[in-house]
């Protein structure tokens, strides 16, 4: 486990990810294996990556710098 990342004043761990290093570990993967491959296709195109942001909320992170408190995973920017 890793204490490096940045939480937002007063949140916890979060219980719906787990562990720090288990969210690196699952950010790590989104971007190897979902969000590198189509980068070059939303930029030659210019067009919103909204299929990262479907894949982002599918693994419950579209809530990363909400408060624990409030549903979120409590990290800070």
């Amino acid at each position: 486990m890793t204490d490096d990342l940045p939480r937002a004043a007063g949140s916890a761990r979060s219980p719906s990810i787990g562990d720090d290093q288990a969210v690196l570990v699952t950010v790590a993967k989104l971007a190897a294996d979902k969000f590198a491959p189509r980068a070059v296709e939303y930029d030659r195109k210019a067009v919103f990556p909204a299929e990262d942001f479907d894949d982002l909320f599918s693994n419950g992170f579209l809530g990363v710098t909400v408060p624990c408190e409030y549903g979120g995973l409590g990290y800070g920017p």
